[in-house]
């Protein structure tokens, strides 16, 4: 199954041929409705539309695919908009529009009343991440991964026009989803800078790097004075979202393709493709408590009140909820925190133990060097040149 969406209490989700609806504090099942095989991708909710709620779903891969909307109440198909190429991203619903890209090289915003399709603009790639809609302004990331070029668009949300766009001129593919907070719009590019721009504008307000380019299904989080991003290698940052100064980050062993950050009281979850599901201290940046589910990628976490509902996207996709517990919190450091005087200690035993080493091979290969009597290799026999000559010896 794909990561799930909540909302009143149910949890809604993509399986490989249907859409499963199931309790978010139980686990039992409530409905499915059929789709068209295709990406995992997770669905959309509008719950105030249509008087009884919206969902909105991707389906097909090769044949059928589209865009769905159904009836939260009836399950009813209210449209459907044909497209000839997947989506492997999830739609956005804002102001009456579903906003979504393809990889058709085109982004759309479709009326979620009817289905028409208000606008689509080209892009210059594929559209592999989820756009991000507020104040007026819809971001969506393009790449092309022929030409390892991205882009990043800022669209008119009710017309599509174009109202600035960026490219960091990298030849590499590896951009995230947009994500929009206040009057800025951050997202992480392939050249494994973060960037956060003026959202009206396109004024890149700053820039940082990290190790690392970035999967498109994972987003930044924000909070703050804050703002949270995963690279695809695994590395967790926190960086200040008005100077852009990275404050810590936190090295996971698994790379990071299908998880994303989620803020969670004073800690930030986040899933790693090995399974792994862990608490970074916000404060700290150190490991608070993980559990590993199974060898399976941990995609991105939904709360549902006091669970947190992790999706296994393994051949067998599952749903686990958890819940907090007591016990004691572990305190686990990044592997990658330097301590400066525990290195230089470090280091200083290291190169007096290469001391040792060296000096020991250079007076063992003295004690291994021919002395001067076999330096010809023609001594003769022992004691038949060594004698000391007589008085009464020839010349």
């Amino acid at each position: 199954m794909s990561a799930p969406v909540v909302s009143g209490g149910t949890a809604y989700a993509d399986a490989a041929t249907r859409v499963v609806a199931f309790d978010a504090r139980t686990g039992t099942g409530r409905w499915t409705v059929a789709r068209a095989r295709g990406p995992l991708t997770p669905p959309a909710v509008g719950p105030s539309a249509g008087g009884s709620g919206v969902l909105v779903y991707p389906e097909g891969l090769r044949s059928g695919t589209g865009v769905v909307a159904v009836d939260l109440a009836t399950r009813a198909r209210l449209w459907k908009v044909a497209l000839k190429h997947p989506l492997f991203s999830a739609p956005s619903i804002a102001g009456g529009l579903v906003y979504f890209g393809a990889r058709d090289r085109f982004a759309y915003a479709v009326e979620m009343a009817t289905g028409h399709v208000a606008w689509k603009v080209r892009t210059q790639g594929w559209v592999d991440t989820s756009p991000a809609v507020a104040g007026g302004l819809a971001f969506v990331l393009a790449e092309d991964p022929l030409a390892g070029r991205s882009r990043l668009y800022a669209l008119d949300a009710a017309t599509g026009k174009l109202r600035w766009s960026f490219s960091p001129g990298t030849v590499r593919t590896g951009g995230s989803s947009p994500t929009v907070t206040g009057d800025r719009v951050c997202a992480g590019f392939a050249d494994a800078l973060v960037r956060c721009f003026e959202a009206r504008t396109g004024t890149v307000e700053w820039s940082a790097p990290v190790r690392e380019a970035f999967s498109p299904l994972t987003s930044p989080a924000a909070f703050g004075n804050d703002l949270y991003i995963a690279d695809r290698n695994g590395a967790l940052y926190r960086f200040d979202l008005r100077t852009g100064e990275r404050l810590w980050d936190f090295q996971f062993p698994g790379v990071q393709v299908q998880g994303a950050p989620l803020l969670e009281g004073g800690s930030v979850l986040m899933g790693v493709d090995d399974g792994t599901v862990a608490a970074i201290d916000v404060a700290t940046g150190d490991l608070v408590w993980k559990s590993t589910l199974a060898h399976a990628p941990a995609g991105p976490i939904a709360p549902a009140g006091p669970l947190l509902l992790v999706p296994q996207l393994g051949p067998h996709g599952t749903v686990v909820a958890l819940e907090h517990g007591p016990g004691p919190l572990r305190r686990e450091e990044s592997p990658t925190r330097v301590h400066v005087p525990v290195a230089v200690a470090n280091f200083a035993v290291a190169s007096a133990a290469l001391t040792v080493l060296i000096l020991g091979i250079s007076a063992g290969l003295r004690r291994m060097r021919p002395g001067p009597e076999d330096s010809t290799g023609l001594a003769g026999p022992a004691g038949a040149d060594d004698a000391p000559a007589g008085d009464g010896d020839e010349p």
